[in-house]
C-alpha cells in the first residue's frame, strides 16, 4: 500500500505543470488601474492639444479675416489713386496744374524780327483790308516760327 501511495504521489507531481504561477488578484488589478489611468491621461492630453489647436485655429482665422479687410481697403485705395479724377485733382491742388484748355502761349520774338514786323505794321495798316491779312498773316506765321524748336548745329 505504501508503494500505491508512493505512485500515486508519483503521478500527481507529474501532472502539475512546473512554470505556471497564479497571478495573484491585488497585481491583476494594480496592472489593471495602471492600464486604465494611462488611457485616461491620454485621452485628457489628447483632448487638451484639441483645444489648444482650436484656438490657434480661431485665432489663424481672425488674423485672416483682418488681412482680407486690409486688402480689401488697400486695393479701393489703389483704384482711386490710379482714377483720372483723382490724378486730376491731386495734380491741380498739390502740384498747382491748369487744364490744357486754360494754356496760355507766350511767344517771344527776337528783337531785330520785332522790329521789323513792327515798321511793316504801321506801313500795312495804311493799305486796306488786304494789308490788314496780310499783316495779321504775318504775324501768326512769326508767332509759329518763334514757338518751334530752332534745329541745333552739328
Amino acid at each position: 500500500m505504501i508503494e500505491s501511495q508512493t505512485a500515486g504521489r508519483a503521478v500527481q507531481q507529474e501532472a502539475k505543470p512546473a512554470g505556471r504561477r497564479r497571478l495573484d488578484p491585488a497585481v491583476a488589478v494594480s496592472l489593471i488601474a495602471v492600464l486604465v489611468f494611462a488611457l485616461g491621461m491620454g485621452y485628457v492630453a489628447q483632448r487638451a492639444r484639441l483645444a489648444a489647436l482650436a484656438y490657434q485655429l480661431h485665432a489663424a482665422e481672425r488674423r485672416l479675416a483682418e488681412v482680407e479687410r486690409i486688402d480689401t481697403y488697400l486695393s479701393v485705395e489703389i483704384e482711386r489713386a490710379r482714377s483720372l479724377e483723382r490724378i486730376e485733382q491731386e495734380a491741380r491742388y498739390r502740384l498747382g496744374m491748369v487744364a490744357p484748355a486754360a494754356t496760355a502761349w507766350v511767344v517771344l520774338r527776337p528783337a531785330a524780327e520785332a522790329r521789323a514786323a513792327e515798321a511793316n505794321t504801321d506801313a500795312r495798316r495804311n493799305s486796306g483790308l488786304v494789308a490788314a491779312l496780310s499783316d495779321w498773316f504775318n504775324r501768326v506765321r512769326s508767332e509759329i516760327r518763334a514757338a518751334l524748336p530752332r534745329p541745333s548745329a552739328r
